[in-house]
């Protein structure tokens, strides 16, 4: 077995994430394993479809095995999600390497951005320039001008960081870069059949029918969802429970919140009293330091009472979605060399220690309030109760 990890959204998975994952056995890997984020995703929004929904889409359309992000880390910065999935794939005990899609699928570049990132040089000019900068544009300023191009694409930031996480940590995984084709991060325009994961969501809300785009059987999975209600049509739906939680909290609520800091935490606490509508929110409170998604994501991390001592730390348990007959065959390996609690049961998490159980907390109180958004709403517990599915079913 070859056995290598990625990282992913898969909101909805699509003829691109399939062409990721053929690439990669063709380039030597005998199993996939994915890292998935749950239901809220790290643009700073919640999935249009339910995570065991994509769960069972990726794995009909080529991956192995498919281990849930929490939350806590699926709606953090680059660098903490990077890490979190990191983390994940070397607590496996079984990765052999680890694949992500990318703009600039060069290794040697790559890896050089990622050494220079790391280096103190580097981060005592990203502190001094985040005094009047946003995160990104500090970060291009501190570093030379190949690095800033590179960081200059959305899917390379996270390369990086993948990189730059495995080099801190010192871990010998093979990195498999594989260049995104057809269609750009976010392209609002198909391109060889195939078209980006935003215009496939925008598509949906605007009515239109998507499965062209998808590989058949998880075309079918997508569809079914949809005919069935279990789908977020437009966050826009939910904005007024969104704005009555935020309204209820105080500005202590919200500085002890990852990002909470340096005049953040007043300024989003003046804009909540303020606002009509989460888009006049966020607009409001968006700014040349602090950019859209970042003002997103801390949103949601407010909403679903994330505190900062605890997206600070790693994931506590490796928590399985769905998988083949291949994932048995990860798994049968993991349990003989996995540095991490392998959750597939409810009776695993009565096992865990005080940190996961209160990580699983939050993330069952996040999935009950991702019920409310569903056109019908879904009752709480959820998070409970959901099979683990085996062959996408």
């Amino acid at each position: 077995m070859k056995i290598f990890f990625t990282t992913a959204e898969y909101n909805p998975f699509h003829l691109g994430h399939a062409l990721h994952i053929e690439q990669a056995r063709k380039k030597g890997a005998t199993h996939i394993a994915a890292v998935m984020s749950g239901n809220f995703v790290q643009r700073g929004e919640p999935a249009i479809f339910p995570k065991n929904c994509r769960a069972a889409a990726a794995v009909s359309g080529g991956v192995d095995l498919v281990f849930d992000l929490p939350s806590v880390w699926a709606l953090a910065p680059a660098e903490r999600f990077a890490r979190a999935s990191i983390t994940l794939a070397l607590s496996s005990g079984v990765a052999d390497g680890f694949t992500c899609g990318c703009e600039t699928a060069n290794p040697d570049l790559l890896s050089r951005t990622a050494k220079l990132l790391s280096s103190m040089e580097t981060k005592e000019k990203i502190q001094e320039n985040r005094k009047n900068l946003s995160y990104p544009a500090a970060v291009a300023h501190a570093v030379p001008n190949f690095a800033a191009e590179i960081l200059s694409k959305p899917n390379n930031i996270l390369a990086v960081e993948y990189l730059k996480s495995l080099q801190e940590r010192g871990a010998e995984l093979e990195f498999l870069p594989i260049e995104r084709q057809f269609s750009s991060h976010d392209a609002q325009t198909e391109n060889g059949g195939i078209a980006s994961a935003k215009l496939l969501r925008s598509k949906l809300r605007n009515g239109e029918t998507i499965w062209r785009f998808l590989p058949p059987r998880a075309a079918e999975i997508f569809e079914n969802a949809w005919k069935n209600g279990d789908y977020i049509s437009d966050v826009k739906n939910i904005e007024r429970q969104v704005l009555a939680v935020l309204r209820r909290m105080s500005l202590d609520d919200f500085t002890r919140l990852h990002g909470g800091g340096g005049g953040f935490a007043e300024r989003f606490y003046r804009a909540v009293r303020q606002a009509n509508s989460l888009d006049s929110l966020l607009f409001s409170v968006k700014s040349k330091r602090f950019t859209l998604s970042g003002v997103r994501r801390f949103l949601w991390n407010a909403v679903l009472e994330i505190p900062e001592e605890i997206a600070g730390l790693s994931p506590p348990y490796l928590r399985v979605l769905a998988f083949n007959q291949r994932g048995t065959e990860i798994l049968r390996a993991m349990r003989k060399r996995a540095t991490l609690p392998i959750v597939m049961r409810k009776s695993d998490i009565d096992k865990l220690d005080t940190f996961a159980k209160r990580v699983y907390d939050l993330e069952c109180r996040a999935t009950d309030f991702y019920n409310t958004f569903f056109p019908s709403m879904h009752p709480c517990g959820t998070e409970m109760t959901e099979n683990i599915l085996k062959d996408g079913v």
